[in-house]
């Protein structure tokens, strides 16, 4: 299954300039996907950070990996109603970066479901691209209002 920007949009809350995501590929609803970005020179993201030498900050690439996450849970609704469903970031349990995210690289945010316990999701994440590896590590979501 795949997701492109118009079905993120009604799928997440999220709105410029904290959108993410260009589309999700590989999308298995509630088990894995993986949420495309295409970097660009004059994304918002990286004014001021830093104005010689733009990086991604390394929250938003977590902020990346979450949004991809809800995708996956929100992916049944994709061709309807928006949910009535909002996921919320808990915990950052580990993640490590080894590659800087730059204007001009598509980078690829995969995300697997390790386990869910109630409304507590915990998942897998792995950024890539280009033979790179950008991030890896473990996230917390809440799923549900």
């Amino acid at each position: 299954m795949e997701l492109n920007a118009e079905q993120l949009e009604t799928l997440l809350p999220h709105r410029p300039p904290i959108v993410m995501l260009d589309r999700v590929i590989d999308l298995l609803p509630n088990e894995s996907g993986t949420g495309i970005r295409a970097f660009r020179d004059g994304d918002t993201c990286f004014e001021g950070h830093f104005p010689e030498l733009p990086i991604l900050p390394g929250v938003l690439a977590i902020e990346a990996f979450a949004q991809t996450a809800m995708a996956v849970f929100l992916a049944e609704h994709a061709n309807g109603e928006a949910p009535n469903k909002l996921g919320l970031l808990l915990k950052v349990n580990e993640m490590a970066f080894s590659e800087k995210i730059v204007p001009g690289r598509t980078v690829e945010f995969a995300i697997k479901v390790d386990r869910q316990v109630g409304p507590f999701a915990f998942v897998d994440c792995k950024a890539t691209g280009e033979g790179k590896k950008f991030a890896i590590g473990k996230i917390t979501l809440k799923i549900g209002n």
